[in-house]
């Protein structure tokens, strides 16, 4: 089979097939609040696919792999810190300032109280020093579980969970009376 050919076979296979794997991304992978993205996510995948070797494709298509490929694509890019997809639709907070997403700039606007709360709140983020600001900044902003900052900072789980609760409740305590 020629190149062509199997552009042909696998343009077949993508209109017999997207259906199917548009529902299994959107049920399976990327249910919760990426399902609103999971059509970019498999287009994502397809494309990367497409990227292929010639070679590689066509014995994916021979062996009736690409289901299988899209769907473990789809499934490690949702996951992935560092993959195009977490670059493209998942990484909504910039390094800025420290924010989380419950507190974004529209705050400002809508009342007294939450704009004193908002103002406390990006005040006692920017005192922490460093070492704080980056515990924050890997579980709350990267979502990384604990066990993956212990790869980084080679800290007993224990110990990491205490000093993140110690800083919330550092900030938690000055904004109180905001």
């Amino acid at each position: 089979m020629n190149e062509i050919e199997l552009h042909t076979e696998l343009n077949k296979w993508f209109s017999l097939n997207y259906e199917y794997l548009r529902k299994e991304v959107a049920n399976n992978i990327a249910n919760g609040q990426m399902n609103d993205y999971s059509d970019d996510l498999l287009n994502l995948c397809i494309e990367s696919f497409l990227n292929r070797s010639y070679e590689s494709k066509l014995q994916m298509f021979l062996d009736n792999k690409i289901s299988n490929f899209l769907l473990k694509c789809s499934s490690f890019q949702i996951k992935s810190g560092s993959s195009p997809f977490f670059n493209q639709y998942r990484k909504y907070y910039k390094y800025n300032g420290y924010l989380p997403s419950f507190m974004d700039e529209t705050l400002e606007e809508e009342n007294t109280i939450d704009t004193q709360m908002y103002l406390c709140f990006k005040e006692e983020m920017n005192n922490l020093n460093w070492y704080e600001k980056r515990l924050l900044d890997l579980k709350f902003y990267q979502k990384m579980s604990y066990k993956q900052i212990n790869l980084i900072y080679h800290l007993p789980l224990s110990t990491l969970k205490r000093e993140i609760e110690i800083v919330l409740n550092k900030i938690k305590n000055k904004c109180i009376n905001c």
